[in-house]
């Protein structure tokens, strides 16, 4: 049986998280010898390391250390010590596309800021609301496409670059029918809820 202590995440938010991912807790604090736990405590480095680098502390490390601990029921300690580093924030933001109408369309949803800390979550659901914005403004075929982040050591800053094409912006157009129809395409267009010539959204 083993214990799990984990240093330098709770003061960062990460230990609960952590500790739901962990293969160290995922053990129950059993295992048949020190080498899985050792194992275990390996993974667990790697898992802390890129919790840490998902909020912006991409100077991050972790060592692991298995030590005996002949009292009490546990006779062994499986420890993860972390360390942050500093924070990484955004320098930067640039994004790559043609103009849209309207001009601000993806500024305003790529609701990342210069000075703010790079946080994996949060560059995700920007990048999703602005794949969500386009296509709600008439650009159907719109791509976003890979992110890139240039990490500056010196001044713990990245700059962020986002390519994105846009596409055509694309209007209804007429009504076609193929193969056996039950109904003649004006009639289907009588039924629809756009008009001929609004945005393809």
């Amino acid at each position: 049986r083993y214990a799990t202590r984990v240093t330098g995440l709770d003061e960062i938010g990460l230990e609960d998280e952590f500790r739901d991912l962990s293969a160290l807790e995922d053990g129950d604090g059993v295992a048949a010898n020190a080498a899985i736990i050792g194992a275990r405590a390996r993974e667990d480095e790697g898992l802390a390391v890129r919790l840490m680098k998902s909020l912006g502390y991409y100077d991050a490390t972790a060592i692991s250390t298995i030590e005996q601990t002949p009292q009490g029921d546990r006779p062994v300690t499986a420890t993860v010590a972390a360390v942050p580093g500093p924070l990484y924030t955004f320098g930067e933001i640039r994004v790559e596309a043609d103009p849209t109408v309207p001009p601000a369309l993806i500024a305003d949803n790529l609701k990342l800021r210069t000075g703010e800390a790079i946080d994996a979550v949060r560059v995700q659901a920007a990048e999703a609301a602005v794949s969500v914005a386009l296509p709600q403004n008439g650009y159907p075929f719109a791509e976003v496409g890979q992110r890139d982040i240039l990490l500056d050591e010196t001044t713990r800053t990245g700059d962020y670059t986002l390519p994105v094409a846009i596409g055509p912006r694309a209007r209804f157009g007429g009504i076609r029918t193929e193969g056996d129809s039950v109904l003649p395409p004006d009639h289907i267009g009588v039924l629809t809820r756009f008009n001929r010539a609004d945005l393809y959204d």
